[in-house]
């Protein structure tokens, strides 16, 4: 039986990957802060609904490579992964606001969707990456025992590194 890891991916595969899920989570996004703003679902023609969805799907991931978003690696945690998401969220949600004023919205209405979606679209994406981390994290091999020497700090800080890695654990402090 044929079986891949997603660690094993190439990089280009697996930021095309992370692209598409973000890219479903931003049309959810787009629904979840419709139906949140307006409390119901607006009745739009089909033209809309196919506009709105299109320019959420393609849009979000778009402005997220754009930052950087897909440079740090999911499975270890990166410090800065809030902030990115929250420049994410905001630069969309101003996106869709503008699009929105353009479109004929009156401006309240339009900034309230665009504040409600990037908080939706941020909340989701920090949720999808957590999940991620999660399942990439979770290993049948529990890796190379090892011997670490030095149990201070820095010991401590080498044997969590190397149990995210995965390959090796740390099954010894000598010091």
């Amino acid at each position: 039986m044929f079986s891949i890891h997603l660690s094993e991916l190439p990089r280009p595969v697996k930021t095309l990957i992370l692209m598409s899920v973000d890219a479903v989570l931003a049309c959810a996004a787009y629904w979840l802060a419709t139906i949140a703003r307006y409390g119901r679902i607006p009745s739009l023609t089909q033209e809309q609904i196919v506009a709105g969805t299109a320019v959420a799907v393609l849009l979000m991931p778009a402005i997220a490579f754009a930052l950087g978003f897909y440079r740090s690696v999911t499975r270890f945690h990166a410090p800065d992964l809030a902030s990115r998401a929250g420049a994410v969220g905001a630069l969309c949600g101003g996106a869709l606001a503008a699009i929105a004023l353009m479109g004929g919205a009156r401006p309240l209405q339009a900034t309230g969707f665009g504040f409600v979606f990037a908080l939706v679209y941020f909340i989701l994406l920090l949720a999808s990456r957590a999940a991620a981390r999660w399942m990439l994290g979770r290993s049948n091999d529990p890796g190379i025992p090892v011997a670490i020497y030095g149990a201070g700090a820095a010991g401590r800080q080498l044997a969590v590194m190397l149990t995210r890695g995965g390959q090796q654990r740390a099954m010894v402090f000598i010091d």
